[in-house]
């Protein structure tokens, strides 16, 4: 029923409206045009509280034609805000629904023992060429079962619970509707609230479902991390996805370092403003890796590039389906990882 309160809550802040057009900030209408945007909001009111959207949206677009952009604005201010309440409860109940599935039954099942297993043999394989080839043919597609056996869907997940379906349609719709009133009324279009409805398995919470106490420590320290070293949303993007391959895997998640974060960004740097693309660089003081990572205070153990690819996804991707880079994808020994994407150019790092 929590929903339902909510919706009539912001039915509720609806009524504000009517009271929006009285108001002395409605001071640029004249009295005959505050008195028409009042009765139609009356009626829009009306419609939102029956749940005709149909004839909610007739009203928004009566007044778009009748009245002036001022109307608009006002109207766009009311519902916009209204629709960020209901977009933050969304979010946070949507996560709070991934965060409560339980892959502890799933881990024990034996197709996802088996496909750890030969994951790990795939490792510990000694022949490139065919560590290589049977990466492609058995390793990504062992990956892929396992993240169907033990990663919450979240799009399955959520299409599956019907009140916060209906939440989040009504929200799609009340944002359609500010769309509308922004054009009218020349104001930019609101982007924000689409983030909130994007409930993404990338994200730390997503990840829980498959992390070990161990690993939820990790992953939460990595996202406080981030915040406080200014690390790119996409690198921090590639940290996760590399750690939801590890875990998936058997293995635990690696520790944000924002030292080698810094380290593999000069290297990325690097490559795109002198025009190479290895391991060792021209760059005086930077010719390894090591050195690298000696530049910014610390340690490094090994090092994956990669170029060309659309996101650090992709790049994530490609050097799983790489011997050398698999080899340090995967090495159980590192804790730590360090990542640093500029233009199509990646830089992975890892440390003891």
């Amino acid at each position: 029923m929590k929903y339902f309160d909510k919706f009539f809550s912001a039915i509720a802040l609806t009524v504000c409206l009517l009271f929006c057009f009285l108001s002395t900030s409605a001071s640029a209408l004249k009295p005959e045009e505050r008195k028409r945007a009042s009765s139609l909001f009356e009626a829009f009111r009306e419609a939102m509280k029956k749940g005709e959207r149909e004839a909610a949206s007739e009203v928004i677009e009566v007044m778009i034609k009748e009245l002036p952009g001022t109307a608009a604005a006002l109207a766009h201010k009311e519902i916009f805000t209204e629709t960020k309440a209901l977009a933050l409860d969304y979010s946070r109940d949507a996560k709070a629904l991934l965060s409560c599935y339980d892959s502890t039954k799933a881990v024990r099942d034996p197709e996802v023992i088996q496909d750890r297993k030969l994951i790990a043999e795939i490792y510990a394989s000694t022949n490139e060429a065919v560590k290589k080839k049977r990466l492609a043919e058995e390793g990504w597609p062992a990956i892929r079962r396992l993240h169907t056996k033990l990663q919450a869907d979240p799009g399955k997940a959520l299409d599956s619970d019907a009140v916060l379906l209906q939440l989040r349609d009504g929200i799609s719709f009340r944002l359609d509707l500010c769309d509308d009133l922004a054009k009218h009324a020349g104001l930019p279009s609101e982007k924000g609230l689409q983030d909130l409805l994007d409930v993404s398995v990338k994200e730390s919470e997503g990840l829980m479902s498959i992390a070990t106490p161990m690993d939820r420590r990790v992953l939460i320290a990595n996202q406080k991390t981030a915040e406080s070293s200014n690390i790119p949303k996409s690198d921090l993007i590639g940290v996760e996805d590399a750690n939801r391959l590890r875990m998936l895997a058997g293995l635990p998640a690696l520790l944000l370092d924002p030292r080698l974060c810094k380290g593999a960004l000069i290297h990325s740097k690097d490559m795109v403003e002198h025009k190479f693309f290895a391991h060792e660089s021209p760059v005086e003081g930077r010719r390894s890796f090591t050195d690298r990572a000696r530049e910014v205070g610390t340690t490094a153990s090994a090092e994956n590039i990669a170029m060309g690819h659309q996101d650090p996804i992709d790049a994530n991707k490609a050097w799983f389906h790489s011997a050398g880079h698999f080899r340090n994808f995967f090495h159980s020994n590192y804790t730590r990882i360090g990542y640093g994407s500029h233009g199509k150019y990646y830089t992975q790092l890892f440390g003891n």
